[in-house]
Order: C-alpha cells, then structure tokens, then sequence
C-alpha cells in the first residue's frame, strides 16, 4: 500500500511536467526556472529541489484537475491534497539519498499533520499527535 501511493502520485506528476494539461503551470513554472547559470553547486541543488518539488505538485494537480484518467491517492478525501503530502516528500527524500523507511515515516507524518488541519480538534493539540508518531 506504501509503495502504491508514491507510484500512483509520481506518475501523475510526472505525466503533468512531460504533456500539456490545462494551464501546464507546474510545466510552465519548471521551464521557466531552470536556467544554465553557473551557481555554486550547494546553492544550484538546493534550488533545483525546491523547483522540482514545486513544479511537480503543481503539474499532478494540472494533469489532475483537466481530465486524465490517471488514479491519484487521497487524503481527508481530496486527491489534489494527497499529491500535496505526498509528492513534495517522495521527491526530497529521493534526491538526497534519505532512506525509504524515513520516507515512509515522513509521509505518515504528513498525512496525519493534514488530517489533524482539517479536523483540528478530534485528536488534541499537534504536541499530542507528535508524540503518537514518535511513540512516547
């Protein structure tokens, strides 16, 4: 079930940076801020993450929101928001070499943080959900 969230997310993502979707703002966006300046390379990878990540939530919710046919993985009932604690965290992990098991308790983390936002209260204060996650 972990791996069919970040495959199903990813190749939505990746479909919405490859195709022209709707408004291709997460396309768009990447074009636009890949440039072939020489920057010193911690500042360059940096960059290039944070645009990556940025771009490919932004083309799942393109390719999502005009039509393709594609499954996404939910969360609190909206795909848009599930490729939006997902993606980001597939992404980070995977470009600086963080193990899969701390993926998968990141995007636990994830998930529950944006449960615990749409039904603020039900489950007490986020010091509180925090301390489930980390078993104290």
């Amino acid at each position: 079930m972990r791996y069919e969230r970040i495959r199903c997310n990813t190749a939505i993502a990746e479909e919405g940076l490859e195709h022209e979707w709707g408004a291709s703002v997460g396309k768009i966006s990447r074009e636009m801020n890949t440039t072939g300046k020489k920057e010193e390379k911690y500042v360059r990878c940096r960059r290039d993450i944070y645009v990556h990540i940025c771009s490919a939530a932004a083309a799942g919710s393109d390719t999502r929101m005009n039509g393709c046919p594609m499954p996404v993985v939910i969360n609190s009932g909206s795909g848009n928001q599930g490729m939006t604690v997902s993606i980001p965290i597939v992404i980070y992990t995977n470009e600086m070499g963080i193990s899969r098991e701390k993926m998968y308790r990141a995007l636990c983390l994830s998930n529950l943080i944006a449960v615990n936002q749409k039904t603020k209260g039900m489950w007490g204060t986020d010091k509180e959900i925090l301390q489930i996650m980390l078993g104290h």
